[in-house]
């Protein structure tokens, strides 16, 4: 994660965001493809950050944007052998990752759902075998 603008954030931190958030994506749904078996899932979080365009978090929404598409077309790929991936976009949680950004502040948040709240949301969104969890699937 990374606060600034898009002038601002250095190259470097852009390409760790990407190297971590989108290319790991992308290898997680790769390598998941060869050894998950036929009705299996691979599940991954790109978050809410994939559905947001957010001043001053323009280079973190980008990386967790190309992780969305990656594993929307991974979806599509993997459909023929049976395999769900499952797009996690759980909205802000307090896992205390803005307090750990690659660069720059954190702005003053409203309180994030709790992680026991994500985890549970997840379990039953695999046991349903749904296809796709966004923001909005995480409301009361």
């Amino acid at each position: 994660m990374a606060f600034g603008g898009i002038h601002e954030v250095p190259g470097a931190v852009v390409d760790e965001m990407f190297k971590v958030n989108a290319r790991g994506t992308i290898n997680v749904v790769a390598c998941g493809a060869a050894v998950v078996r036929e009705g299996g899932f691979i599940a991954s979080f790109s978050g809410v950050a994939a559905e947001m365009t957010v001043m001053n978090m323009s280079a973190y929404c980008a990386s967790k944007s190309a992780a969305h598409v990656a594993m929307a077309v991974g979806a599509r790929e993997l459909r023929p052998k049976k395999i769900t991936v499952l797009d996690i976009r759980a909205p802000h949680t307090e896992t205390g990752l803005t307090g750990r950004a690659l660069w720059g502040h954190a702005p003053k948040m409203p309180e994030g759902l709790s992680p026991n709240k994500v985890v549970a949301r997840v379990m039953q969104a695999l046991e349903s075998a749904e296809r796709d969890l966004p923001s909005s699937a995480f409301s009361d």
